[in-house]
């Protein structure tokens, strides 16, 4: 009996230390035997301060606890089997009238009583009920990510993990998806090659790559692949993002052909393009904008519109009225600008801008810039030409008039003889003055509109309608040629047509005469054949002169002949350079050859017929040849063809 006591004292000084809430009870049993209550016999510190209870010893339970048989009664179930039977037990209950969830352990200290002692675990279930959620949260984005998420085994490529966007984006329910091997789906890499990537991973750590994954049904996907190496509870897996990017590559790639086609389109334009966005960077230029412009790479690579002005300004006649110009367009983002440019060197360009707007709001400006040199000394020389004319009528008709003056009082007749021929003179004046424009532009257009009613871009036309037109622009083409050439030999004979002697890219001039009568050329069927030395040199000469004299050279070459090839070749020695024109037409007689230059002649064709053209072409080709000290060569061997050669002289070496 001591020893038990002594026993008992040992355990409660003990259990008074513990951190655990102790309870020692006895178990109140009732009518039935059953265990209905029970009364606490000691406690130890801790149990007050874990359940917040005080002075509960020698008081039963549903004292200290009202309403706790109802609201807990499987404790009560248990406490009574322990302290029936002595089997001890262990078990979790919610005290919520306490705000408690208790960990209880019980056991028998002597028949009819029972010893708890509990934790308070609400803060561990807090917890994990917390962990729960974030499992269940994490869950579900992982399956609702619109990115398939996989995780593979790097020994088998088989997957250990997905979410639902990963074998759906395919086409395979979750039980097929977790059969498969990355070989199964790959389109792009054999197995091999997959194993060597997933090795690489390995090493690497992590991987960016695009291929291509078969869907169940066979179609085809693109797969943005981002792979990373991982642990998982210390296993190294391959943890795999797979976006589907089929639509932006088909986006890419239309985006990639929309470009090449805008860029095709700009680059064989004949005009400089400069496009240029509201805050003043340079979008996009062609080549032919830095020829024009004679624009340096780096002031390009820039891509500043500043920078550019900066350039071009200092070529121009008056800088401070283009900048004017440019910020007018720029203060009125809606304005379309139409004008001429002219530079210190003599060029002239057509400059015409547009404004660019996305989506309804200003985005900049497309500038187009063509060089109309050629076209506003041809215009020059037109008005000077008829102003010679008209100042040598006004200085005949003052010589008429003092000679009728003279002559009145001897013959009234020939005062009215003289009348009439200062009329005639005045006509011509006229009619001279007003030929370029009277005459060459409704040319122009009748033989651009028949070209293009010809070419079946206004609509299709039958064989005599295609006939009929053929003959109309074949006879607008036959009569500007006559004009031009009698206002050629017009312009020589008078002493205007000057020379401006600068450096000269012969190859290039001829390569653009040639250029220009290939389609002539190829609508008769006729070969046509170049050659020039890549090495060639400039030289000094006019390149305008040089032009006009080889292209009458290359027309009348293909104008005369009916079948095979015409050939321009280009060479170069230390006098200058030479153009030979060969062709395989009918040729020209001996009897001739020494008349081919005189004005209006034309060789008459051995079966009989009229020969084309006015038989200006090489007598104004010669004269043009003269003025710059250039000669004009003809071969010819009657039914194998003929050769002209230009030797142009470098005045270099004047």
């Amino acid at each position: 009996m001591i020893a038990t006591e002594a026993s008992e004292a040992h355990e409660s000084r003990l259990f008074a230390a513990m951190s655990e809430g102790f309870a020692l009870c006895r178990m109140v049993y009732g009518d039935a035997g059953a265990p209905v209550d029970f009364e606490y016999l000691e406690v130890n510190e801790a149990f007050g301060r874990l359940t917040g209870l005080q002075d509960v010893e020698g008081r039963l339970v549903s004292e200290v606890i009202p309403g706790i048989g109802d609201a807990n009664p499987e404790m009560i179930e248990a406490y009574g089997r322990v302290a029936s039977t002595g089997e001890p037990t262990e078990f979790d209950v919610d005290m919520d009238t306490l705000g408690l969830h208790l960990h209880i352990s019980a056991y028998q200290p002597r028949p009819g009583h029972f010893v708890a002692v509990f934790s308070d675990i609400t803060e561990r279930n807090e917890a994990e009920e917390a962990l729960r959620y974030a499992e269940n949260r994490l869950r579900l984005l992982f399956d609702k990510d619109p990115d398939g998420i996989v995780i593979l085994d790097p020994t088998t490529a088989r997957p250990v993990e997905f979410n639902e966007t990963a074998h759906r984006q395919l086409g395979y329910t979750r039980e097929e998806f977790a059969e498969l091997s990355i070989a199964d789906i790959e389109d792009v890499e054999t197995p091999e090659e997959t194993r060597a990537k997933i090795d690489e991973v390995i090493r690497e750590g992590r991987a960016d790559f695009e291929t291509r994954h078969r869907t169940k049904d066979g179609e085809l996907r693109t797969i943005h692949v981002t792979a990373q190496l991982i642990e998982i509870a210390g296993q190294p897996v391959y943890h795999c993002i797979w976006r589907d990017v089929t639509d932006q590559v088909s986006e890419r790639e239309q985006l990639s052909l929309s470009l090449s086609v805008t860029d095709a389109v700009l680059e064989s334009v004949d005009s400089g393009v400069l496009v240029v966005s509201s805050d003043g960077k340079v979008l996009r230029t062609n080549r032919k904008f830095a020829e024009l412009w004679r624009v340096p790479d780096e002031v390009l690579a820039a891509n500043e519109d500043a920078k550019l002005l900066e350039h071009v300004t200092g070529q121009l006649s008056d800088p401070e009225a283009f900048l004017a110009s440019v910020a007018q367009a720029y203060d009125d983002p809606g304005a379309e600008v139409s004008d001429e440019v002219h530079f210190k060197d003599g060029r002239v360009f057509e400059r015409s801008s547009r404004p660019m707007a996305v989506d309804g709001e200003p985005a900049g400006r497309v500038w187009s810039f063509r060089d109309i040199t050629h076209r506003k000394r041809a215009e020059e020389e037109i008005l000077r030409l008829n102003e010679q004319l008209e100042e040598r009528v006004r200085e005949r008709t003052e010589d008429l008039s003092s000679a009728n003056e003279e002559l009145l009082s001897v013959n009234s007749a020939l005062v009215e003889t003289n009348l009439r021929l200062e009329e005639a003179t005045r006509a011509k004046s006229d009619f001279l003055a007003a030929m370029s424009h009277e005459l060459r532009t409704p040319l122009n257009s009748i033989i651009g509109f028949s070209g293009v009613l010809m070419q079946g871009l206004a609509g299709p036309l039958d064989d005599e309608q295609r006939r009929q037109v053929a003959m109309i622009n074949n006879s607008g083409r036959h009569l500007l040629e006559l004009i031009n050439e009698v206002l050629d030999l017009a312009k020589i004979e008078s002493g205007h047509s000057i020379p401006v002697i600068r450096e000269t890219d012969i190859g290039a001039v001829a390569r653009e005469m040639f250029d220009t009568v290939n389609p002539m050329a190829e609508a008769q069927g006729l070969e046509m054949r170049w050659s020039c030395p890549e090495e060639l040199r400039p030289i000094l000469s006019d390149e305008l002169i040089v032009g006009q004299i080889l292209l009458n050279l290359m027309g009348n070459a293909v104008k005369f002949t009916e079948r095979g090839f015409v050939s321009a070749t280009v060479s170069q020695d230390d006098s200058g350079v030479s153009v030979a024109i060969e062709d395989t037409g009918r040729g020209i007689a001996d009897e001739d050859t020494g008349r081919v230059f005189d004005d209006f002649y034309q060789v008459t064709p051995r079966e009989g017929g009229k020969s084309g053209g006015t038989g200006l072409g090489l007598a104004v080709s010669r004269r043009l040849a003269e003025s710059i000290g250039a000669e004009i060569d003809v071969a010819s061997v009657v039914g194998r063809g003929s050769v002209f050669t230009l030797h142009i002289p470098d005045h270099h070496d004047c």
